[in-house]
This record gives structure tokens, sequence and C-alpha cells, in this order.
């Protein structure tokens, strides 16, 4: 009769640890999903800046890493290419407003 009780007491353990184990990955998954669509919305709402130069390669590659144009001439000249303007670029964000002054 006592050894019937320790492994009904055990099977008991076992079915609660396999619970809590349970609600720890289904937890741990939740969490990774929510990290990894908030990863996919921070590229998305543009918060990567995107850079003015590009080093075009004579091979056709592009490296749109630069963002002045001092910074693309050291690269090219180390690696050689050309510098040009990043396609994607859009212009730099507007400074905070700055009412007009009207002169007499």
């Amino acid at each position: 009769m006592t050894i019937l009780r320790r492994n009904a007491c055990n099977g008991e353990g076992a079915l609660r640890m396999s619970r809590y184990l349970l609600r720890g990955l289904m937890l741990a998954g939740v969490l990774a999903m929510a990290m990894a669509a908030d990863a996919v919305n921070d590229a998305q709402a543009g918060r990567w800046p995107v850079t003015k130069w590009c080093v075009r390669a004579y091979d056709g590659q592009m490296d749109c890493s630069y963002f002045t144009f001092e910074q693309c001439q050291e690269a090219v000249s180390a690696t050689g290419g050309d510098c040009a303007i990043n396609p994607r670029f859009a212009g730099y964000p507007a400074g905070p407003y700055q009412p007009r002054r009207y002169y007499r």
C-alpha cells in the first residue's frame, strides 16, 4: 500500500511539473513572438536612418552607409568605385518650425 501511495504522489508531482513547464514554454514563445514583431515594426517605422551617400563599386555592388560625402570619398579611396546619392534617401527631416520674420 505504501508503494502505491509513493507512485501516486510522484505521478501528481510530475503532472504538476509538466504543467508549469508547458506554461513557461508558452510564455517564452509569446514573449519571443512579441519581440520579433517589435523588431519588424522598428524596421518598418523608419527608425533606422537612411544615409545619403553610397559607394558604388565597379562590380555593381552598393554600400549605402555613409552620412557625408567625405566619408564616402574616404571609402572610395580605400576600395575603389565612386560615390552616388542613395536612391532611397528622401531628405533630412525638417527642423522645428520657425516663424518668418517680417521686415518693414
